[in-house]
């Protein structure tokens, strides 16, 4: 079965979700803590070069406030932002400029000391962290959810009481909203 990417789809026996879960999830870690070392030690940040500002929701959401990198509006790309490198190794607790030195001069043996540290550091910080971030994450679905049925019982009472669809959707558009497209969809169907 193909998907809208053109990839093949998977399905995942219900008894190994959980499993596939974790192997997701230490994965996605994985993947930020070596993006994450890359820009802190090496001040290198070549995985952000094509990546969309939306893209750095694909990374660790507990760790991905620690890379160091920040949105340049004029390039519409990420850079290198050292002010965020020395912050997050501050908040890592690592002398990111002892790692680098380390690292950069080392042996073998010392270089893979200093992927350990740095490896450590980060795992402790994701695990005194990740529980709150989750659990703030979750927090804010139920809010954005109960906001969104507050607004559906809001324009059906509207309508009960007679509003016009013009009336709502000039209420939604002053709000900011954009409903070009179902505004097309709505005269398509009328």
């Amino acid at each position: 079965m193909a998907t809208k990417a053109n990839k093949a789809f998977k399905l995942i026996a219900v008894n190994k979700i959980q499993s596939s879960l974790k192997q997701a999830v230490t994965l996605k870690l994985n993947t930020t803590i070596s993006a994450m070392f890359h820009g802190i030690i090496n001040s290198n940040v070549a995985f952000a070069t094509d990546m969309t500002r939306e893209d750095l929701a694909d990374f660790d959401t507990t760790l991905r406030q620690l890379l160091p990198i920040a949105w340049n509006k004029e390039a519409e790309k990420y850079v290198y932002d050292v002010e965020r490198a020395v912050t997050a190794s501050s908040k890592l607790g690592v002398n990111m400029n002892e790692m680098r030195q380390a690292y950069k001069n080392g042996s073998e043996i010392e270089r893979q000391g200093v992927l350990e540290a740095f490896v450590m550091a980060c795992e402790d910080y994701h695990a005194d962290n990740a529980k709150a971030k989750k659990k703030k994450d979750l927090t804010a679905d139920e809010k954005r959810d109960s906001a969104m049925t507050r607004i559906k019982s809001s324009v059906k009472a509207a309508k009960e009481q007679g509003a016009t669809d013009t009336q709502i959707l000039d209420m939604l558009i002053g709000m900011g909203v954009n409903v070009a497209g179902y505004t097309n969809a709505l005269e398509r169907a009328a």
